[in-house]
């Protein structure tokens, strides 16, 4: 059960784009120091007094139009706390807050869509709870002597030497000035603060969950939402099931982003090592590294062989019987990359150019299904990122030809480079690539074509 306050703290929300701030809380912060003194019998209005009150009054008005995001998004993180395996409240807090705004992609909406994304998933997650976020209300109009602030139960931190005010009247030049700034610091909070407490305390009180149970419903979504992807229908968005498995830092929570339409090249490569290998850290089911082979352009592989665990060849061919096959059989690359400071790692997805990009560690490991048929008709050829202090020889000892060839006999090796070879001719027939733009920018520079007069056998740029 989740225990310790709930913080209504305006910098973790800024942090995971639960708000949009401008200006931010800090900014505010200072405004509101520089404006205290403004109460004194004896202040005088400064320069740049006009612009920190609208600071103060800016920020208010972003507190109201943002208060239902706020409201279900405090609620949602203190439910997602729940599932952290850390111990300390404060991160379980933070952990709760980091799911929901990775898990949503919360950075990449506006406003009005952060709202709504925050709604449907407390719906879901909370299904129980008839939820309804009272209007969080402006100030009151300031009287001729500001009056003191309202403390709510969770109110926004103030800095220690804001907390309370001077009793003294203060002076008719800074009077308006003051008054109105104290009264926007912070919209009135209640009945809007009583509703969120009463709901905080309801989901403390909420039964846990089996973990075999939400992870089973993640893992039937996954399953519709990368059939759904593959087949080119609408999205299935990230759901609360997927948020609790982020939480809990389990594999169906970390193993792609929610919004498919964003995973990189790199992304969905990674995919494919946790759903294809033994030994790997978080692995997934088979049927992932299948998904991510046609999300990389490959078509899926329609037939498993030598496959080790029965039960995940049974899942995988129910999943690939509900994708819609493909007529051509697309041609690609495999591109065994560094472990650091891969010139891969921002590549995207080539519509023309399959491409898998694995280190080979990964690559040479044990897999759950053997593929080796499947690859070598569809393999343009095999590329071996050199390291920035190695050269191709010590690259190609790295990686070793032999297993190489083992696996594609007819496959062509190449090389990526991140400079010119200072003697080209020392690279043999070797192919090479400096610096390509992207997955085709290597095939084109590493394995030209030959030159002919239709474009038949070469893939369309």
């Amino acid at each position: 059960m989740t225990s310790g306050p709930i913080l209504f703290d305006p910098e973790l929300l800024e942090r995971y784009a639960i708000i949009r701030s401008s200006p931010s809380w800090q900014n505010v912060k200072e405004s509101m120091t520089r404006l205290k003194p403004l109460r004194e019998s004896d202040a005088k209005p400064y320069e740049q007094m006009d612009l920190d009150r609208d600071n103060v009054r800016r920020y208010a008005a972003i507190l109201q139009s943002s208060a239902s995001s706020i409201f279900y998004g405090v609620c949602l993180a203190a439910h997602l706390a729940r599932f952290s395996k850390t111990e300390a409240f404060a991160q379980r807090l933070n952990d709760g807050f980091a799911a929901l705004s990775t898990g949503l992609e919360l950075p990449t909406l506006g406003e009005s869509d952060t709202g709504q994304e925050l709604a449907r998933c407390a719906a879901s997650a909370f299904p129980d709870l008839k939820i309804e976020v009272p209007a969080l209300l402006p100030p009151a109009p300031a009287p001729d002597a500001a009056p003191a602030q309202a403390e709510p139960a969770n109110p926004p931190p103030e800095p220690a030497d804001q907390q309370q005010a001077p009793a003294e009247e203060p002076a008719p030049a800074t009077q308006t000035a003051a008054a109105a700034t104290e009264a926007s610091a912070t919209p009135t909070l209640d009945p809007w603060s009583s509703a969120l407490q009463s709901t905080l305390a309801k989901i403390r009180d909420m039964a846990p969950l089996n973990e075999g149970d939400f992870t089973q419903r993640a893992s039937d979504a996954w399953q519709a939402r990368l059939q759904a992807f593959l087949s080119a229908q609408p999205e299935v968005l990230p759901d609360i099931d997927y948020l609790r498995c982020r939480a809990a830092n389990h594999p169906l929570g970390t193993v792609l982003r929610g919004r498919l339409k964003n995973a990189s090249l790199r992304e969905w490569s990674e995919a494919y090592v946790r759903g294809m290998y033994t030994g790997v850290p978080l692995p997934v089911p088979l049927w992932f590294a299948l998904a991510a082979l046609a999300a990389l352009g490959f078509d899926i592989p329609r037939e498993l062989t030598s496959v080790t665990v029965p039960t995940e060849g049974e899942a995988a061919a129910k999943f690939i019987s509900r994708i819609p096959p493909t007529s051509d059989i697309p041609k690609g690359l495999i591109i065994l990359r560094t472990t650091a400071e891969s010139q891969t790692a921002n590549w995207q997805i080539s519509p023309s150019m399959p491409t898998l990009i694995v280190t080979a560690e990964d690559f040479f490991r044990t897999d759950k299904a053997s593929l080796r048929s499947y690859f070598q008709p569809r393999l343009y050829g095999v590329l071996i990122e050199v390291g920035r202090d190695e050269d191709h020889t010590a690259a190609l000892n790295r990686v070793g030809l032999n297993k190489i060839r083992q696996r594609f006999p007819s496959a062509r090796v190449g090389f990526l480079l991140a400079a010119l070879p200072q003697n080209p001719t020392a690279m043999g027939d070797y192919g090479f690539a400096v610096l390509p733009g992207g997955a085709y920018d290597a095939y084109v520079k590493a394995f030209p074509p030959p030159v002919t007069n239709t474009k038949s056998g070469s893939p369309a740029s």
